[in-house]
């Protein structure tokens, strides 16, 4: 993708903070990435249908199902049947009590070095970066909320009951982040669908590999968020239609790369992200654009300040 966009900046923003959550969350309370994103979402929430869940991480409804079937029986969740709202219990609350004292103090790190007025400016942008994402999306005929039309903020699409704040009383960046992230995926997919005649997991799997040139199979299922047999189904697919190639060197570390093919929808998909970015920025005048895109700059090399340093801690364990 091109290095200029704010989208790209975003996509590695949120890369490098799930790797580094991926890292610390699971450490700290023994639980796979979904599991943990779960406990999260239920704790701030307080009960969540199944497929309310799959909206708001956007995973795969069956994964969600099997996922909270499991924290049900390690006594995390607590259900009355498998239609009704999972609840967190006294122990999943511990949990998320858990999740939201790291959360604050990576959020910290994150926003190391950023002043006040630029942290609301950075609350402030992402809300307007949301409301542009979402007239692509209805224009699409994509409704990327449950019920009703926005409410105007980031905040306001999360189905939250428990504020997550800073130290200072500003909100935890990463969520909002994320929220904008997934929302502008999601507006994507008409689109890119009819550009490269590929199903969302197909183009974001191409979108990745021209992204992280080679990218490692384990490493895209992380990013995908699915799991390892629906990724490697989807990549298998794509060799065979001649747009990706696996190096099967190294069994236990397979690299995927593009073929000219691959490469020539992944460049046309890029062309497009480009239309939209600037769509995106339209509410913005030119001075405030710089600015957004500085501070995404900032934010890019603390969350990969805060990689490093998760990745080094965890070495010397």
């Amino acid at each position: 993708m091109n290095p200029d966009l704010l989208t790209t900046r975003l996509l590695r923003l949120v890369h490098r903070t799930r790797s580094s959550a991926r890292l610390i969350f699971g450490r700290a309370t023994g639980l796979n990435e979904l599991e943990w994103s779960i406990v999260l979402e239920t704790g701030r929430c307080g009960a969540l249908l199944v497929s309310e869940i799959a909206n708001i991480v956007d995973a795969d409804l069956a994964q969600i199902s099997r996922a909270v079937g499991k924290l049900t029986d390690d006594g995390f969740i607590a259900r009355q049947g498998s239609r009704t709202p999972a609840r967190p219990t006294a122990e999943g609350m511990a949990q998320f009590q858990k999740l939201v004292r790291i959360g604050r103090a990576r959020n910290r790190m994150l926003l190391a070095n950023l002043p006040d007025g630029d942290i609301h400016f950075l609350i402030d942008a992402i809300d307007r970066l949301v409301r542009q994402v979402d007239i692509v999306a209805r224009e699409e005929g994509v409704l990327l909320w449950e019920g009703d039309a926005p409410h105007g903020n980031a905040a306001a699409h999360e189905p939250q009951r428990m504020p997550l704040t800073d130290a200072r009383g500003h909100p935890l960046m990463m969520p909002r982040l994320q929220l904008l992230f997934r929302a502008a995926r999601r507006a994507a997919q008409p689109t890119f669908r009819r550009i490269s005649g590929l199903s969302a997991l197909e183009w974001r799997v191409l979108l990745w590999a021209n992204e992280l040139k080679p990218i490692g199979l384990s490493e895209l299922v992380r990013l995908m968020e699915r799991q390892k047999g629906q990724v490697g189904t989807v990549v298998k697919r794509l060799e065979h239609t001649g747009l990706v190639k696996r190096d099967l060197s190294r069994p236990k570390n397979i690299e995927i790369h593009l073929t000219p093919e691959g490469e020539r929808i992944a460049t046309r998909l890029d062309e497009e992200t480009t239309q939209r970015d600037r769509f995106f920025l339209t509410p913005f005048v030119p001075v405030e654009q710089e600015r957004l895109i500085a501070l995404f700059d900032r934010l890019n090399d603390n969350a990969q300040n805060l990689l490093d340093y998760d990745r080094e801690l965890l070495a010397n364990i």
